[in-house]
């Protein structure tokens, strides 16, 4: 329980020496014991492998900066050679090489009691059993990717939280579903209104890249391009709002009899409503015959060319009046609020986005859709 200058202090009290050879004695021991401390402990965890730390500053040595990141096994760790000290006065330690989600994901279609990197606390405990032995166990739940759910053109709920993930990567296309503690029935019912969506708009599967959480509004779409010409495109859900379905059902009653908004069909509408948006985004890459996650430099201009007119809503302008001048209805203000909503009035891009989640099936939104199925034509 002493301090390293008590230590220092009893050194030179009883073997001579001067302050800096016994403060180098037992920086350099201490920092021996430590790692060999946290070795024994990455033993009883199971683990294979250590990362080596240094302590970064103005003062870290070469060979410690040198090793900074390299992961060892622990039968190979060797003090002065992979593992800290590596020389006197050494500060650098080690870090547990944990497994990568991949790695965790095949881990636990093999061992029982192991838990997967996606498995939040109310999973976890609902899959508790008690084996032969009495003891409470983690029961893995194999059925995910097993084909329960096995295409776009059939949905049925996942039983957890890892499966749900999986339909929405391996089905709907998204190569990040970033949702961390979602309800498992949110994530269902995010993946059946996106099925339904898929089918009924098929040029969006592969262009919404990203499912991510939100602290604002029910949904958002979301499209963002990057000082280097990266598009990044995601659907965003607020997993609080939309867990109260009830709270949800009364806003949209409210905005509908009001004429604020068109007809919602619940949670689904509200999210056709973002579908909508990430439509036109979709349309103007297809219109400037561009790929808008290409890493080409050479489409990098027809990227941003497109990426504008998304943002100037030429592909909705052209839309709406286009389905205006089919139902002979004049394309101005009034009319956009009378045929569709208050909201739809904010700019086309609203407009379009109301058309295309009007549940009332008014003539307006029935033309939208029919451009939309005709190719935007």
């Amino acid at each position: 329980g002493k301090s390293e200058i008590h230590m220092a202090d009893d050194i030179m009290a009883r073997m001579g020496g001067g302050a800096y050879a016994a403060r180098r004695v037992v920086r350099t021991e201490t920092n021996y014991i430590a790692n060999q401390a946290e070795l024994d402990g990455y033993k009883e965890c199971g683990l294979e492998k250590y990362e080596f730390s240094a302590h970064l500053d103005n003062r870290t040595s070469e060979i410690c900066a040198e090793m900074d990141g390299k992961v060892f096994y622990l039968k190979d760790a060797q003090a002065g050679t992979n593992l800290p000290p590596m020389h006197p006065f050494c500060r650098s330690s080690t870090i547990p090489a944990l497994p990568s989600e991949e790695e965790l994901d095949r881990i636990i279609q093999q061992d029982g009691d192991a838990i997967g990197a996606d498995v939040d606390f109310e999973e976890w405990k609902s899959r508790l059993v008690e084996n032969e032995d009495g003891k409470l166990v983690y029961r893995v739940d194999n059925s995910a990717g097993s084909g329960i759910i096995n295409n776009i053109n059939t949905f049925q709920d996942a039983k957890s939280v890892i499966q749900a993930k999986k339909y929405s990567k391996d089905i709907l296309g998204f190569e990040s579903v970033n949702v961390p503690g979602i309800d498992l029935k949110v994530l269902n019912q995010v993946n059946r209104a996106l099925t339904e969506f898929y089918r009924e708009f098929p040029q969006l599967k592969g262009f919404i890249k990203r499912l991510e959480l939100s602290q604002s509004g029910v949904a958002s779409a979301v499209m963002r391009l990057s000082k280097n010409g990266k598009i990044t495109t995601s659907l965003t859900i607020n997993p609080i709002e939309m867990s109260d379905l009830s709270k949800i059902e009364a806003i949209i009653k409210k905005e509908v009899t009001t004429g604020y908004w068109t007809d919602k069909d619940s949670v689904k509408g509200i999210l056709k409503h973002e579908i909508g948006h990430l439509l036109e985004y979709s349309q103007s890459f297809i219109e400037r015959n561009v790929d808008p996650f290409s890493n080409n430099v050479n489409d990098f201009i027809a990227k941003y060319q497109a990426y504008n007119d998304a943002k100037k809503h030429s592909v909705s302008t052209r839309v709406m009046q286009q389905a205006f001048n089919a139902c002979n209805v004049p394309f101005t203000t009034d009319n956009i609020k009378k045929e569709l909503s208050e909201y739809a009035t904010q700019n086309c891009s609203e407009a379009f986005a109301e058309a295309i989640s009007d549940n009332s099936g008014s003539r307006i939104s029935k033309a939208v859709t029919e451009i939309v199925k005709r190719g935007f034509r």
